[in-house]
């Protein structure tokens, strides 16, 4: 078996093999090769860290969109259930914000740091963990709506905000013509 080093090294070495057959490479173009061959390994190390951590922040996500079944399955009363769904929402477009405004006066960010700092920020992480305490103690005999609405919250606002974050990131960088380095 091979690790995941050894099996982006043997990916790049196939990909200079078949950049020297297809381009007969001067030394300018083995500079360009060597970058190539940099790029693939930091890309497939990110990879094995970012991949994860989006797979447990989507499986939270899908947890919260139970939490939000739950809450609507108990029949409480339609301003209780629009208006959480309304504050989940918002706090969500308000953490993106927040976390987009830590970007806005670069001129470059590294590739990969707004990815990053949403799929590790203690904020979302202490709030989420908040959710998943307060849900875990809310006792189904004596549950309040206001503790499962704020678990609920807290859970999806998080977790909906850091999935939302990365897939529009680009898009954000786009609009305020920052650069990627790698």
């Amino acid at each position: 078996m091979y690790t995941q080093l050894q099996c982006a090294t043997k990916i790049a070495f196939f990909y200079r093999l078949l950049c020297n057959k297809v381009c007969n490479l001067t030394s300018k173009y083995n500079i360009v090769l060597a970058i190539n061959y940099l790029d693939v390994i930091q890309g497939l190390e990110m990879g094995l860290i970012l991949g994860p951590a989006v797979l447990v922040w989507f499986a939270v996500f899908i947890y919260s969109l139970r939490l939000g079944y739950v809450l609507i399955y108990k029949n409480m009363s339609v301003l209780t259930t629009v208006s959480t769904f309304a504050i989940s929402i918002v706090g969500m477009l308000a953490f993106m914000t927040y976390g987009y405004r830590q970007f806005v006066n670069n001129t470059s960010v590294w590739a990969f740091e707004i990815p990053s700092y949403f799929l590790f920020s203690k904020i979302a992480f202490i709030g989420v963990l908040s959710g998943f305490l307060l849900n875990y103690y809310i006792k189904p005999e004596n549950s309040s709506e206001f503790l499962s609405c704020l678990a609920f919250v807290l859970i999806f606002m998080f977790s909906a905000g850091v999935l939302a974050s990365l897939g529009g990131h680009e898009a954000f960088l786009k609009e305020f013509d920052i650069k990627t380095t790698h």
